[in-house]
């Protein structure tokens, strides 16, 4: 599911910059 949540993130990313930090650190929880 890693992999799926960075693109999720990389995604988002294209939507907009102020989701971004939420994301990435939604995804570094999910991974750690």
């Amino acid at each position: 599911f890693g992999s799926l949540n960075l693109l999720k993130t990389l995604f988002t990313s294209a939507f907009g910059d102020a989701f971004v930090p939420y994301s990435w650190f939604n995804a570094n929880s999910s991974v750690a």
